[in-house]
């Protein structure tokens, strides 16, 4: 994810110190509040090194890795973090699972969407995937949850999955890479989803069933 925010980060911080040094002190405006508040974290570096006349060395990327765990200590489980990048496959039809999650969860930095789930070929991009994996079902639930436990091993320890009921699984592979799966038995519920996802906050690893009902 540093990889990711790197170049936007490092440029916004710099044109930051341009701003600064013609208009002087100004407010950190993003419409994204990660890149906006990891910016703001990396700015004193930014400015050190642009000060000295440094170029980018092993110290400067070693304290903006310390900088970003101090900044998002929870990032790994966070939903409305794990939710900015996502790769979601779903069987929902008609339905805008993406403007759903931007509209109550969090605005998006990148997604990639499959609108079917039981394909290998997708199932095998999303678990290679390096952000969080999103799966939304909402139909076929038995065969479809079936169908992922031989796709991710991690799904077999959950003996407890009621196909027949509504609930949301998240987790972390043996990777670190959050996984959050919905089983709905109707996409109304979605935005409810959200909100209850937006209430617990974060992957807790000793209780990841949320049952719905």
């Amino acid at each position: 994810m540093v990889n990711f925010m790197f170049n936007e980060v490092l440029g916004g911080a710099i044109g930051h110190k341009m701003k600064d040094d013609l208009i002087g002190p100004h407010d950190f405006s993003y419409g994204q509040s990660f890149i906006r508040d990891f910016d703001e974290a990396i700015y004193p570096l930014v400015v050190s090194y642009l000060d000295e006349g440094k170029t980018l060395d092993e110290n400067f990327v070693e304290q903006s890795l310390q900088i970003y765990g101090e900044t998002f200590p929870n990032a790994h489980k966070e939903y409305n973090y794990l939710l900015t990048t996502y790769y979601l496959l779903t069987d929902a039809e008609n339905h805008s699972i993406s403007r759903e999650i931007m509209k109550n969860i969090s605005m998006p930095m990148m997604y990639e969407k499959e609108n079917t789930i039981m394909d290998d070929a997708k199932v095998e991009k999303m678990v290679d995937y390096d952000f969080t994996k999103l799966v939304v079902i909402s139909k076929d639930h038995e065969k479809t949850i079936n169908y992922l436990k031989n796709k991710i091993p991690e799904l077999k320890n959950f003996k407890e999955l009621k196909t027949e009921s509504d609930f949301v699984l998240s987790f972390h592979d043996t990777d670190g890479k959050a996984y959050i799966i919905i089983n709905l038995h109707s996409m109304d519920r979605f935005a409810e989803v959200l909100e209850k996802l937006k209430e617990r906050k974060t992957i807790e690893a000793d209780n990841p069933l949320l049952n719905l009902g």
